[in-house]
């Protein structure tokens, strides 16, 4: 990010535009040499949805649902808690969230990295394809639900039936496990798996980890892929 673009952020009160608006001005942004901010948000839904950028965004206040989703090529920080759906579909990019998020976290992400410094709600990771996801709280229940492809990282405690219909990816969990489902099964830890967490790690600016790892892998292959 060019020193222009830290210094002079374009700035949007989100208290002032609706939600097709404040999506138009992300849209127009795309090819700036600004970055951009959307300040007091209040729980708006869509916000952000299918749009790419070349510049940093930053979102203060509280999201709604379904924000972010179909996003790519984005440089993101959200500083607040975000509903159900958040980055759904997510294409490419890095979004940072410094709060908890809903239901369906990254669900059918494509490509990216999204990392949350709160808690997640049920279904994190849904239906995965090749994203990945680092949660330094802990998740709900059925984190995982049907992912294909892609890497998910709890440092805290993960609920019941992890991993539920998964046919690929790997995930990774620092604290208790409530229970995994037949889909899964856990593994021990080989070097792949340490420099993969390494580099993510890294990628996201994490240094302080859990003491251990427990490392789980689907029991099937998507025939699909």
């Amino acid at each position: 990010m060019s020193s222009s673009a830290s210094q002079n952020p374009t700035v949007v009160d989100a208290t002032q535009l609706s939600v097709e608006e404040i999506n138009q001005r992300l849209a127009n942004e795309e090819n700036s040499s600004k970055a951009f901010e959307i300040h007091n948000c209040q729980k708006h839904d869509w916000l952000g949805t299918g749009v790419a950028s070349n510049v940093p965004w930053s979102f203060q206040g509280r999201l709604g649902d379904y924000c972010l989703c179909a996003a790519s090529n984005l440089e993101c920080k959200v500083d607040g808690d975000v509903g159900h759906g958040f980055a759904e579909m997510m294409q490419s990019g890095m979004i940072e969230l410094k709060g908890n998020a809903g239901d369906a976290l990254l669900g059918f992400g494509k490509s990216g990295l999204v990392v949350v410094h709160g808690d997640a709600g049920q279904r994190a990771g849904v239906g995965l394809a090749g994203g990945e996801l680092i949660v330094k709280g802990s998740v709900g229940s059925q984190a995982g639900f049907e992912m294909r492809a892609g890497t998910i990282i709890i440092f805290g405690s993960a609920g019941a039936l992890l991993g539920l219909g998964a046919r690929g990816g790997t995930i990774y969990v620092g604290g208790e496990v409530e229970s995994i489902s037949a889909n899964l099964e856990e593994d021990r830890i080989r070097e792949a798996d340490r420099l993969r967490l390494s580099l993510l790690l890294l990628k996201a600016g994490i240094e302080k980890k859990p003491a251990s790892w427990k490392v789980f892998r689907s029991t099937a292959t998507d025939t699909k892929h």
